[in-house]
């Protein structure tokens, strides 16, 4: 495959604010989601994330308030399939390489009803599964979409709402709460 390490540049500098919303797998597409965001980061030298999908991000609110409103939208949310469609390479540090994942009916209404309980505007939402964070140089990054694309990676289903602290550094996140989706 090449030198892939110059295909990115592991920005330390990648940090986050406030609290975040995730969507994760469980069983063995977690443990599948894993082992790829893990294999990428030894051999980029990029940080290493649990696998999710962002429902919501950027929430610059207290915990104790995070926790109640995300306690409340997880008692309305049912389970969420979420269902990949391809492979992509993004601008971003934090959408870098990823899974574009299908805006259903379901997802969507997941993500209004995030969107409302934190009174949120202005979100724009392109739901995705980052697979590693990291910005592009100059080089193109095609090596790496052919280590995950044609793979049957399909979909999964997420039966709860993480609640993570994302401010810093993906190594200094920190779960706040796994919530059970009962809606």
């Amino acid at each position: 495959m090449g030198d892939a390490t110059s295909h990115v540049h592991a920005m330390s500098i990648g940090s986050a604010s406030g609290a975040s919303l995730w969507l994760e797998p469980t069983g063995p597409s977690r443990a599948r989601f894993a082992k790829l965001i893990g294999s990428l980061a030894a051999e980029l030298g990029t940080p290493v994330f649990d696998p999710h999908l962002t429902l919501l991000g950027g929430i610059d609110l207290p915990d104790a308030e995070v926790l109640d409103r995300s306690e409340g939208l997880a008692s309305r949310l049912g389970p969420v399939e979420i269902r990949l469609t391809r492979a992509g390479v993004g601008s971003e540090y934090f959408n870098f390489l990823f899974f574009e994942v299908a805006a259903t009916r379901e997802l969507l209404a997941a993500h209004t009803a995030a969107v409302r309980a934190f009174d949120v505007t202005g979100d724009d939402f392109q739901p995705h599964v980052s697979l590693a964070y990291a910005v592009p140089t100059d080089h193109s990054p095609e090596e790496l979409l052919k280590r995950v694309q044609g793979r049957p990676w399909g979909r999964f289903r997420s039966e709860s709402l993480t609640v993570i602290r994302t401010s810093g550094a993906p190594s200094e996140w920190e779960v706040l709460a796994r919530l059970p989706l009962v809606g």
